[in-house]
C-alpha cells in the first residue's frame, strides 16, 4: 500500500490490457485502484474507494482528458454506500442530474511509477 495523502493509502492494477486488431497493436487498459482511507468516517461511513477506470495511454501521466471510462464506487465495512460514473466514452457524466465539464474533475496517474498524483470529484470527503 501507497500513503497518497494523510488520508489515504492506495493499491493499483492492471485488470486487462492491449488488444490486436489486424496487423496495428490498440491499447486499451481497464485499472482498478481501491484507496483504504487511513481515516474513516463519514455519514455515511465510508472506508474503502474503488476507481475503475480506462485509457488509451500506454505511457506517463494519465489524466482527465485522457480517460475513456472513469467509475467509482464507496465502500462502508464491505457494503457499498455509492457508486457513479463519472466519464463513460470520453463524455464527463452529469452529477446527481447537474451537468459537470472536464474542468470540474482532477484525475492523474502515472502508468510508469504506478502512482497517484492527484484525482478529485465534487465528492467532499476525498
Amino acid at each position: 500500500m501507497k500513503t497518497l495523502t494523510p488520508l489515504l493509502t492506495a493499491t493499483a492494477g492492471v485488470v486487462s490490457s492491449s488488444v490486436v486488431l489486424g496487423m496495428t497493436p490498440v491499447f486499451a487498459a481497464t485499472f482498478q485502484t481501491t484507496f483504504t482511507l487511513d481515516s474513516p468516517g463519514g455519514t455515511p461511513f465510508i472506508d474503502t474507494i474503488v476507481f475503475d477506470w480506462e485509457t488509451d495511454i500506454t505511457s506517463g501521466n494519465v489524466t482527465k482528458s485522457d480517460l475513456t471510462n472513469w467509475s467509482y464506487e464507496l465502500f462502508g465495512m464491505g457494503s457499498s454506500v455509492y457508486s457513479e460514473t463519472v466519464v463513460l466514452d470520453g463524455v464527463v457524466q452529469p452529477i446527481g442530474g447537474v451537468s459537470r465539464t472536464i474542468d470540474d474533475i482532477q484525475f492523474d496517474f502515472n502508468l510508469n511509477t504506478l502512482n497517484w498524483s492527484q484525482f478529485y470529484n465534487d465528492f467532499p470527503t476525498v
